[in-house]
């Protein structure tokens, strides 16, 4: 294998080893001198790296550069020789490098990222393994870096999408939650997590059904969620399930659900968008109620309206009958004069009304008395008497 075809794992692999040989080595002296001395030529170990390779001091200073780092940052080895690691950083990294550097002299290996700047003033990101070293007593470490400003790019750019898409869930009226098939949350939105009353960290990761489904919901959104998963599609229509809150509040949610696929086509979780609708089935069943209620109350008004009209046709009726026997009366009386009105007044009224007894009477002995004028009874007229009131 070429040296140009190793990866990065071999040639950090070969710089740890590199380090062994140094450390076993020490003495005082140059560098280069001592990497001579080993069998072991700078340019063959640099040069035929595809990242760029420093080697600095302590102090941040370079003692090595190959030919990929020139070309990274534009500069030429005898520019960079010599000179600090202040010349391919940001002002504002040079404290964090150093800091960095305090570390791996300390601890050992490191990969630390740096924004740093080309000599044509452009900006690159850096990401960099960082081994110590100690060539003749003296502290060292050996960087192999890489452009990693595509890569940063490409994943701020997914980064600013995913934000820009949970802005887009967040704003949503409505629950929006992401199963994985483990049946664990994976993405909850804003409004999802003010329905379940926990911070979004809380209920990712979580198991929906065991944490957050109502009890007597639970097995059956569980079985529907496994027949979405497992392809069956016949809940991803409309239904209704309860969840429970985090203070125990129960909200009743009208879902509609979809599937995700990964990228082999697999359905790997479910999409679900839920409406809270406890408001409106409180609002329902208070209307069914009010109608229940007016209902009950039509019915009692209806009875005794009927009752009412009943008692109407009964007073009615005895009026009518009240004046049949005036009229009976009238009739019965109107052609006798004298002391044979009252006799055919009292019959009149006893046949009419079909009483047993009816008679005429007048006061007498100063009102304490009653003395019969006409007297009807049983059928007949019967002789007149006189009783006491207090008799």
């Amino acid at each position: 294998m070429r040296d140009s075809d190793k990866t990065k794992k071999e040639l950090i692999a070969e710089i740890q080893a590199l380090k062994a040989r140094l450390d076993e080595k020490g003495g005082p002296g140059d560098c280069a001198a001592h990497l001579h001395s080993m069998g072991i030529c700078p340019c063959g170990v640099f040069d035929a790296a595809l990242d760029a390779m420093f080697l600095i001091d302590r102090e941040g200073n370079y003692l090595d550069v190959n030919r990929a780092g020139c070309e990274m940052f534009g500069y030429s080895k005898d520019e960079i020789l010599g000179s600090n690691i202040r010349l391919l950083l940001f002002p504002e990294e040079v404290e964090k490098a150093f800091d960095d550097g305090k570390k791996i002299l300390k601890d050992g290996t490191y990969f630390p990222g740096y924004r740093m700047r080309k000599k044509d003033g452009g900006e690159i990101w850096v990401g960099m393994s960082v081994v110590p070293l100690n060539i003749g007593g003296k502290d060292c470490l050996l960087g192999v870096k890489r452009d990693v400003t595509a890569e940063r790019t490409t994943s701020i750019a997914l980064w600013r999408e995913k934000d820009l898409a949970q802005k887009y869930l967040d704003v949503a009226g409505v629950v929006i939650v992401v199963i994985n098939a483990d049946q664990k949350v994976s993405l909850i939105n804003r409004r999802g997590s003010e329905v379940i009353g926990c911070a979004e960290k809380d209920i990712v990761g979580v198991n929906w059904f065991d944490n957050f489904v109502h009890e007597k919901d639970r097995e059956g959104a569980r079985s529907a969620f496994r027949d979405l998963i497992g392809g069956n599609g016949v809940h991803a229509g409309y239904y209704e399930s309860r969840v429970v809150a985090g203070d125990g509040r129960v909200r009743t949610m009208a879902w509609r659900n979809t599937v995700l696929k990964d990228e082999n086509g697999k359905i790997c979780a479910s999409l679900s968008s839920g409406e809270d609708i406890t408001e409106r089935i409180l609002s329902e069943e208070a209307l069914l109620k009010a109608r229940e209620d007016l209902e009950a109350r039509v019915a009692e008004r209806t009875g005794e309206l009927e009752r009412a009209n009943s008692a109407l046709e009964t007073e009615i009726s005895e009026r009518e009958k009240a004046e049949s026997v005036l009229r009976s009366m009238l009739e019965g009386t109107s052609s006798v004069l004298g002391s044979e009105f009252l006799r055919s007044l009292v019959r009149t009224l006893a046949t009419t009304l079909d009483f047993h007894y009816a008679f005429v009477g007048e006061l007498s002995g100063g009102g304490e008395r009653v003395r019969t004028l006409a007297l009807w009874a049983n059928g007949q007229f019967a002789p007149d008497f006189e009783y006491g009131l207090k008799d």
